[in-house]
C-alpha cells in the first residue's frame, strides 16, 4: 500500500510531458502543483510547505503500515 501511494505521487513526469496540467487543471496532482508553485509562480515557501505536507502523509502511511505488520506477527 505504501509503495503504491508513493508511486502515485511520482506521476509528475507523465503529466508534465503529456498535458502540462491539462485543461482547467484536470490532471493536476500534488507533485505537479508543488512544481508549478515553486518554479512557475516562484512561491518557494508555499511549495516547500506543500512538500512537507506530502512528506508527512507518506510518513504517516509508512508508520501505520509498520504498526499493522508488527501487530499481525
Amino acid at each position: 500500500m505504501v509503495i503504491t501511494t508513493i508511486g502515485s505521487f511520482k506521476v509528475f513526469d507523465h503529466i508534465y510531458q503529456m498535458t502540462g496540467g491539462g485543461p482547467e487543471n484536470g490532471t493536476l496532482v500534488l507533485a505537479f502543483y508543488i512544481y508549478r508553485q515553486g518554479f512557475e509562480f516562484f512561491d518557494v515557501g508555499y511549495a516547500s510547505a506543500l512538500a512537507m505536507i506530502m512528506f508527512v502523509i507518506v510518513m504517516a502511511l509508512t508508520v501505520a503500515q509498520l504498526a499493522l505488520r508488527r501487530r499481525d506477527t
